[in-house]
């Protein structure tokens, strides 16, 4: 049974905890049954295990919050499973990867590491979606506060630093979502938090938004723009509908990887329906012998930044399609408006031509 798993994170005073009960109430209303799994760093702290003065040692403190998490998540599951609804939801209060964001990277990877955990199957395979709320410290300053959490003990600055860590622990991610605050009372900002994961769950229909824009190429690296390279792989199939494209797809870091089988209908240009499953390793090898004839493997380079709240994603093609260099954005809305990077130079807007999709770009000419 397929028990769809999301993250709410965020920076401190983001509104996570008013948003979860707010979520609670919204997936009851439309048939799903909330399980909330709590924050492991707050129950370990209100019972006494905090890094705080020395008491633990940082590491030893965060070898526990990392334990926690997979145990919280395990049980709850487990829990979800056993349940007679149809359909359960699991909502992570922060996940494994939040804990990159309060001790030093080699020390991260280096307890996960110890644990047999690896980048893939802990931030992919895990989690359905990513949802950042933004601090209060980012554009809403006048509502910042400690005064709700007792274990919250960062000041407005330190909280803008927190906040943009524990965003970019989770760059790479195939579906990351920021909540930001700019031009938002609480209420809008939940609406959006809504939309967004209305958006990843596919309800009312799972449609895919996208723009994309052919560009220059750009050495992020040489910039200094904190990124995450993913490499993928990805099959075009034979599909049993003709208006669906079917499609594997091979996504990884380090040798590590996550699989997944994506079907897609136009229902107009830039908007698809999409639906999109996990798959095993041993799937990915079977499907893949019903490679449609007339395709290649595509391969390419996937480069997962921030800019001003919106999450990009700039793709380096391989051969046959070397030299080739293409930014996509997923949008909430079709009318949404993208802001894009400056030190990315735009050649033209491709997201209609359909010669630079995927597809085509797997076709053999």
């Amino acid at each position: 049974m397929h028990i769809p798993k999301i993250v709410i994170t965020g920076g401190p005073c983001g509104g996570k905890t008013t948003a979860m009960t707010f979520l609670i109430q919204k997936l009851s209303s439309i048939g799903y049954y909330p399980i909330v799994v709590p924050e492991a760093p707050t129950i370990l702290m209100q019972s006494g295990i905090t890094p705080v003065g020395g008491v633990f040692p940082l590491r030893v403190f965060q070898e526990h919050v990392i334990d926690l998490i997979v145990h919280l998540e395990n049980t709850f599951h487990r829990a979800a499973v056993s349940l007679p609804h149809p359909k359960p939801i699991l909502i992570c209060d922060r996940g494994i990867m939040d804990a990159l964001a309060y001790m030093p990277e080699d020390m991260f990877w280096d307890v996960v590491r110890s644990r047999g955990l690896d980048r893939s199957s802990m931030r992919d395979a895990r989690y359905l979606g990513i949802f950042h709320l933004r601090s209060a410290a980012l554009g809403a300053e006048a509502f910042y506060t400690t005064a709700n959490n007792s274990v919250r003990l960062e000041s407005v600055d330190e909280a803008r630093i927190v906040d943009e860590r524990t965003l970019q622990a989770w760059v790479g991610h195939p579906h990351v979502a920021i909540i930001d605050n700019e031009g938002k009372n609480f209420d809008d900002k939940l609406g959006l938090l809504w939309k967004k994961i209305c958006r990843v769950l596919g309800f009312p229909i799972p449609l895919e938004i996208e723009r994309k824009f052919l560009v220059e190429p750009v050495d992020l690296m040489l910039l200094g723009i904190p990124h995450q390279a993913v490499d993928i792989e990805q099959r075009y199939l034979v599909s049993p509908a003709a208006d669906t494209v079917l499609r594997i797809r091979k996504r990884g870091q380090y040798g590590a990887y996550t699989y997944f089988e994506t079907r897609k209908q136009e229902v107009r240009p830039s908007v698809r329906v999409e639906t999109e499953r996990f798959i095993t390793p041993i799937e990915y090898l079977q499907f893949a012998q019903g490679q449609k004839s007339g395709t290649v493997i595509l391969n390419k380079k996937r480069h997962c930044f921030v800019f001003k709240n919106q999450y990009f994603e700039f793709d380096v093609f391989a051969a046959p399609n070397h030299g080739l260099h293409l930014l996509e954005i997923e949008l909430t809305e079709e009318q949404d408006v993208i802001s894009l990077p400056p030190w990315i130079k735009v050649i033209r807007d491709v997201t209609d031509e359909r010669e630079y999709s995927n597809y085509a770009l797997a076709t053999i000419k």
